[in-house]
C-alpha cells in the first residue's frame, strides 16, 4: 500500500512540475570592475547558466552560477601571469509586470563567492565571500520555447578578514557590473 501511495505521490508531483513555468539559460559577456576594485583588477568576462521557475505571474525566482575572470593590474598597469577569478552561487527573486511578449524584470540575487587569484602555476589563494548584486533585465520571447535573455547586475562582495600572522586587515568590497547576453529555453510548458 506504501508503495502505490509513493507511485501515486510522485506522479501527481511530476505532473505539477511539468506544468509549471521552468527555464535554462546561458548568458556571457563583458564584465565591468568599479569603484576601488578597478586599482587591482581590469575590465573582464563572464559567463553563467542560471534556473529560473515563474512562482507567480509576477514573480520568479531561481538559482545561477556564473564564472567571471580578470587580470590583475597595479595602478592601471596590467601584471602578466597573474589571474583572478570570481564564481557566484546565488540564489534570485525578480519580479515582473504581468504583460505578454518582453517581458522587463528587475530583482536581487545573494550568495557564496569563490575567489581566486592564481599567479602562474605557483600560487593559488582562494576565499569565500557573502555577496549580493541587484538585477534589471529583460526577456524577449523569439518563439514559445525560447527567450532571448539580457540583464545588468551590480555585484558586490563583502571582504572583511585578516592576514594571518600580521596586523593587516582587509576590509575593502570589491565591485563590478556584469553585462550579460544569452539564450533562455522554457521548459514545462
Amino acid at each position: 500500500m506504501k508503495k502505490i501511495l509513493f507511485t501515486i505521490l510522485a506522479l501527481v508531483t511530476l505532473h505539477s512540475v511539468s506544468q509549471a513555468q521552468f527555464s535554462l539559460g546561458v548568458t556571457g559577456g563583458p564584465a565591468l570592475s568599479t569603484g576601488n576594485s578597478s586599482n587591482f583588477i581590469d575590465n573582464g568576462f563572464g559567463l553563467g547558466i542560471d534556473a529560473r521557475y515563474q512562482i507567480s505571474p509576477n514573480v520568479m525566482a531561481g538559482l545561477g552560477f556564473q564564472r567571471f575572470s580578470y587580470d590583475a593590474n597595479a595602478l592601471g598597469i596590467n601584471i602578466p601571469g597573474v589571474d583572478f577569478t570570481i564564481n557566484p552561487i546565488t540564489a534570485s527573486v525578480a519580479f515582473t509586470p504581468m504583460t505578454e511578449g518582453i517581458t522587463p524584470y528587475v530583482g536581487i540575487k545573494g550568495g557564496i563567492y569563490d575567489t581566486r587569484v592564481g599567479i602562474g602555476s605557483l600560487i593559488n589563494v582562494s576565499r569565500t565571500y557573502f555577496g549580493f548584486a541587484p538585477t534589471a533585465g529583460v526577456l524577449v520571447p523569439i518563439s514559445k520555447f525560447i527567450d532571448i535573455h539580457a540583464n545588468v547586475e551590480y555585484h558586490t562582495l563583502f571582504v572583511n578578514e585578516s592576514i594571518p600572522l600580521t596586523e593587516i586587515s582587509l576590509s575593502e568590497n570589491i565591485n563590478f557590473v556584469p553585462i550579460n547576453i544569452g539564450i533562455s529555453f522554457k521548459l514545462g510548458q
